[in-house]
């Protein structure tokens, strides 16, 4: 039976909880008199925070004194939100219109606080409170556990669940209401929580945006989107709610922990078992891992500010989770299994107008934000956040802007959250925010909108599109920077007028000819290698008209001396015997060139650099797992994680010792990075992955401070923004001088002169 408590009662029973009790006189003999009272002034501290945290409940608890002291338990229960049992703080359902929220004190960075209510089973009725805090004021101090925040996917804006708030029906979305379910059920029997259960009835304090924030206020809405740094750091935890179990997701989530975990094989361990499963039951698993990592959470814009700030993150699916930081080296184990042409992470889509992204790219997207933050403790640059948003869903596209802004200096990018502007506005603040940092030609890689559509000019990335082909990674293992011979510490010199965009560059060279074979987003790996060799015919075919201009194929055989070209014209002129030698070499040079370059955008390829040796740890390990030793190439190399073990769940036995395809590096570059793209020669001789919008006749430029050249195409008297475009020689590469002379004393082309874009 229920129990009522006058104020005076619950304030007596707090305190007897916490007693200020002195040190016996045993404890102070051997206690030092300064280290006792320094004990009891803290305690004493806690006490208050407590007791004032009590007075706030006891505000929304409203208890009638009188009514207590009667005993009239009906009459209480009718008149009152809740009764305080032995137990538990249990909530009477009595509905009493919709819930009407309290202005918040921006000046005091304040935030309301969801406390839900335990319950027994799943299913009961879910009851709250909402607690106004500061983020910094006491109240939210005296938490003994903290509070924990939600990350979820609203789903469509049917708000079909219901949960009561301060005895108030509050429409919440379905997605919601199953999540805060499960939450409250797990955290119903957490042992962890006993003590604290003893004071607030094991009750999930607990930040959620579509309860917590006044979604109907646009003013709050901004002032709240400022605060979700400090939000998702202040939290203890972090949440993630990936939805209901359903596509053998358990077993999905099962193979991750045991992916993403280094093997438990030291001294006085039990022997790893490596258990053997038929080709239906592996099947079965990728296809698990597939439908776990295409639920809708991944793509949504604001899970990564969520998840990447934390230090705990625990990802929810029905009853199984995982921890987040497990999720890096599971997908590099994924990677590996699929280099070796059982399976494959690729989606496969029948448009060719937009590259058909891996299942797993949010995924790694997520992976990789995380990393770069050092978990909230470094910040990152807008160019990058913003390139890495494009293709993410928000169902206000201003959130596209807004959602990295906690990731990214506010002391750097002044730009406040509004929701009065328009997302075009928007956008175009943030672009020129982040295009005038170093680095910040970065952003142009997401730039894939030669045609302008929805009224943006070709500079300004339109981050909802779907990726038309994968953009050119500028970092590479432990976040090197790729550096091109053209990229400088300077900031870009640019400038801005309206929404014209001036860049300091030059144009110095033409698209030529354009290879007519290209990579389709359904591409096997037969496929893959057709489109290797006719690429590779076709750079063969530029080699053999090299010997028409000593420019050309001075560009397409790297490394070779000016004396032993000379050598190589003087025979030309002299014997066609001995230029015919020279032509293969020449040939077999270009194509080995080829090979790095597609290579180099994958991994730097820094096992095929001149003098490279390998960092291989010396072990017998000759198998298809030989290459994982070696740093270059796996960056989780010190986590220890076991190939083996991947690869007895998602490879059947008839693949245990499957090897890659000798060219499956290759195959790797031009599935990501040929889709969407297209093989070029330029006028200058120069082989180019280029994007497919590109004509004949389109010129390239270089900007001071980009890594990539970009391709232009001139209308009237400025250019659009075509795309990037990767010159082999011009990218990723080191040359003995920078590009800027080449071009000067070679090209007779200056990069001081300013070009226009729109």
């Amino acid at each position: 039976m229920a129990q009522n408590f006058s104020p005076e009662d619950l304030a007596a029973l707090i305190s007897s909880a916490f007693p200020t009790t002195k040190p016996s006189a045993s404890e102070a003999k051997y206690a030092p008199a300064e280290a006792t009272q320094d004990h009891l002034q803290k305690l004493e501290a806690r006490i208050k925070g407590i007791e004032h945290m009590l007075s706030n409940i006891l505000e929304h608890i409203s208890l009638s004194a009188e009514d207590a002291q009667a005993g009239n338990s009906q009459e209480t229960s009718r008149k009152n939100k809740y009764t305080i049992s032995d137990s538990t703080v249990a909530a009477e359902v009595k509905p009493s219109g919709p819930y009407k929220y309290t202005p918040l004190d921006a000046s005091k960075s304040q935030l309301r606080i969801l406390r839900l209510h335990r319950a027994e089973e799943l299913t009961d009725p879910l009851t709250a409170n909402l607690e106004t805090v500061g983020l910094d004021d006491n109240t939210i101090k005296a938490l003994m556990y903290g509070f924990s925040a939600l990350s979820y996917t609203w789903g469509p804006p049917v708000f079909d669940g219901l949960i009561l708030v301060d005895g108030h029906e509050f429409p919440i979305t379905r997605s919601l209401e199953k999540a805060l379910r499960r939450l409250r059920y797990e955290y119903k029997d957490n042992a962890a929580l006993e003590i604290n259960g003893r004071l607030w009835g094991k009750e999930c304090w607990i930040w959620v945006d579509q309860i917590c924030i006044n979604q109907a206020d646009i003013d709050e809405r901004g002032s709240q989107v400022g605060l979700m740094r400090r939000i998702y750091k202040k939290a203890t935890s972090v949440h993630v709610w990936l939805g209901e179990e359903e596509d053998d997701s358990s077993m999905a989530i099962d193979l991750l922990n045991i992916l993403g975990a280094p093997p438990k094989n030291a001294p006085g361990e039990k022997t790893i078992e490596y258990p053997t499963f038929t080709e239906d039951t592996v099947v079965r698993h990728w296809n698990a891992l597939r439908a776990l990592f295409k639920r809708p959470w991944w793509e949504r814009v604001w899970v990564r500010q969520e998840v990447a700030l934390p230090l705990m993150v625990k990802m929810w699916c029905g009853s199984k989770s995982f921890d987040l930081n497990s999720l890096a080296p599971a997908l590099f184990m994924l990677k590996h299994i699929s280099s070796l042409g059982y399976a494959s992470t690729i989606s496969h889509s029948d448009d060719e107008t937009f590259v058909s992204l891996p299942w797993d790219f949010h995924a790694g997207t997520i992976a990789k934000m995380r990393q770069m933050t050092r978990n909230g403790s470094l910040w990152v640059g807008a160019a990058q956040l913003l390139r890495m948003t494009r293709a993410a869903k928000a169902t206000d596209s201003r959130d596209t802007v807004f959602s990295i802004l906690g990731m990214a200096n506010p002391e750097v990018y002044s730009i406040v959250p509004d929701y009065r502007q328009e997302y075009k506005q928007i956008l175009l603040l943030a672009t020129q925010a982040a295009i005038k940092l170093e680095y910040g030609l970065e952003i142009l890689g997401a730039c894939q909108n030669p045609e302008r559509k929805d009224g943006l000019p070709s500079w300004i990335p339109s981050l909802q599109e779907k990726w038309k082909a994968i953009p050119f990674q500028t970092t590479g293992l432990h976040e090197m920077r790729f550096i091109s011979r053209l990229t400088t510490t300077e900031l870009p010199h640019v400038h801005v007028k309206d929404e014209m965009l001036a860049l300091q560059g030059g144009l110095i060279d033409t698209i030529s000819s354009i290879c007519p074979f290209y990579v389709h987003n359904t591409a096997s790996a037969s496929s893959l290698e057709s489109v290797f060799q006719s690429w590779k015919a076709f750079a063969h075919s530029a080699a053999s008209r090299a010997h028409l201009s000593l420019v050309n194929f001075e560009t397409l055989i790297e490394g070779t001396t000016a004396s032993q070209k000379a050598y190589y014209e003087v025979q030309r002129q002299t014997s066609q015997k001995d230029y015919d030698v020279w032509l293969v070499e020449c040939q077999n040079t270009v194509t080995q060139n080829w090979i790095q370059f597609m290579t180099v955008m994958l991994d730097k390829a820094q096992d095929l650099q001149p003098g490279y040796q390998a960092s291989r740890v010396k072990v017998h390990e000759d198998g298809p797992d030989a290459y994982l030793f070696d740093s270059a190439i796996n960056p989780f190399g010190h986590l220890g994680l076991n190939p083996r073990l991947t690869r007895s769940y998602l490879l059947p036995p008839s693949h245990a010792m499957a090897t890659p395809h000798p060219n499956h590096r290759v195959h790797a570059g031009l599935k990501m990075y040929g889709v969407g793209r297209r093989f070029c020669l330029t006028q200058r001789g120069y082989l180019a992955l280029i994007p497919a919008e590109v004509r004949v006749g389109d010129g390239i430029a270089l900007f001071k401070g980009a890594t990539f050249p970009y391709v232009l195409r001139r209308e009237g008297q400025a250019n659009v923004l075509v795309g990037e475009a990767f010159v082999y020689g011009f990218s990723g590469e080191a040359w003995d001088r920078s590009v800027e002379v080449t071009a000067r004393e070679e090209w007779g082309v200056g990069l001081d002169g300013w070009i226009w874009i729109f």
